[in-house]
C-alpha cells in the first residue's frame, strides 16, 4: 500500500469494491475492499490489487473514468495529467504537462467520455482549469 499519507480517492461506478488512492508517496493504488483481508497483531489489513507509479511527486488526485471501468486518470504536484489502463500496469497510456504548477484535480466529463478537465494552482495564488481531449 502507501508510506505517506494521501488525498486521491475514487471510487469505481462500473466494479464494485474497487478503490482508488493516490498519495504523497507517489504511487496510486488500486484496491478490491471486497477482497481478502489479513492480519498482523490483531489489526487488519489490506495489500493493495496493483501499485502504479510514473508520478515523480505527490498524487493530489484519482479519478475513475465513469464510462470504461479499466481506465483512471491522476494529476499530482508534478504538474502531470496521466491516463491509465488497469489491464496494462506499466506505464500510463498518455501523459501531459498539464501545468507548470501543482495539479490539484481532475473530473472526467460524464456526457463526453473523451473531456478531462484539470485544475492547478499558481505561486502567486491565482489558478486555472484547463479543459483536455484524450484524442489528442
Amino acid at each position: 500500500g502507501h508510506t505517506q499519507e494521501g488525498y486521491g480517492l475514487s471510487w469505481n461506478e462500473r466494479r464494485e469494491g474497487m478503490l482508488l488512492s493516490g498519495s504523497y508517496d507517489h504511487k496510486i493504488c488500486v484496491w478490491d475492499v471486497d477482497g481478502d483481508t489479513g492480519e498482523d497483531d490483531g489489526e487488519r489489513y489490506m495489500d493493495p490489487l496493483t501499485t502504479f507509479r510514473a508520478h515523480t511527486d505527490a498524487v493530489a488526485d484519482v479519478a475513475w473514468h465513469p464510462h470504461h471501468a479499466d481506465t483512471f486518470g491522476s494529476v499530482g504536484d508534478d504538474s502531470l495529467l496521466c491516463l491509465w489502463d488497469c489491464r496494462k500496469p506499466g506505464a500510463p497510456t498518455h501523459r501531459v504537462e498539464a501545468s507548470e504548477h501543482h495539479v490539484n484535480s481532475l473530473a472526467f466529463n460524464h456526457i463526453d467520455s473523451h473531456l478531462i478537465a484539470t485544475a492547478s494552482g499558481s505561486p502567486s495564488g491565482g489558478g486555472a482549469v484547463s479543459v483536455w481531449d484524450s484524442r489528442r
